[in-house]
């Protein structure tokens, strides 16, 4: 009869041996999910206590023309008059030139009449578009000067913009509204300019319906 012999030590050492790397690969698996968890956790945390800073930031602070924006804006941005002129005119330069003129016409200036009568930061507002335009936007500017001297300066220059534009003017809750539909279509330029002084602020827009939007909003 042939005996097996089994080395009981070395085996039990080898099963203690086994047993213990399986522990311990289990323990690392544990420890990195562990540690995954709780690192999406915390940045998610981190996200959610930026977003109530930033919204208690907005909510704190005095915005300029945050009081202006409705709801589904697509863009709002707080722009400076100078720099809004200077970027733009290269693609607005005839335009430009032409209010330049009705101005010099009256011995008036677009800089020094109109310019200066508003604070240098102005707000910009896209809308989605609407039945009138698929591009809606305003500018809202904060009155430096009075209504009355304002007012003036538009009276002033009402004959030479109705060379070139169906002049009309409108009430909308005790609001004058000025609707300008050019004469002749212009590529690249609005159908219809509508403004309106509202308490302190000059409105400009190229939407009538957006612009009694703005007066509700003004107003309530």
């Amino acid at each position: 009869m042939t005996k097996i012999f089994i080395k009981k030590d070395k085996l039990k050492q080898k099963t203690l041996k086994d047993s213990t790397i399986d522990l311990r690969d289990n323990l690392d698996v544990k420890q990195k999910k562990s540690f995954k968890k709780w690192f999406f956790l915390s940045i998610f945390i981190l996200i959610i206590i930026v977003l109530a800073f930033n919204w208690w930031l907005l909510s704190s602070q005095k915005i300029p023309f945050k009081d202006l924006v409705p709801e589904n804006r697509v863009v709002f941005s707080l722009v400076n008059q100078e720099a809004l002129y200077n970027q733009t005119s290269p693609y607005t330069q005839p335009a430009m030139d032409k209010i330049n003129n009705y101005f010099k016409q009256v011995d008036l200036s677009f800089k020094d009449n109109v310019q200066s009568a508003f604070k240098q930061e102005a707000g910009f507002i896209l809308m989605p578009a609407n039945d009138e335009t698929s591009f809606p936007f305003f500018l809202a500017f904060e009155r430096k000067a009075s209504f009355g001297d304002i007012k003036s300066v538009l009276d002033k220059i009402e004959v030479n913009l109705k060379k070139d534009y169906n002049f009309s003017q409108e009430k909308y809750r005790q609001i004058e509204v000025t609707l300008l539909d050019p004469i002749y279509s212009t590529d690249n330029l609005p159908n219809l300019y509508a403004f309106a002084q509202v308490e302190d602020y000059f409105i400009i827009t190229n939407s009538k319906e957006l612009l009694k939007e703005i007066i509700n909003l003004i107003i309530d």
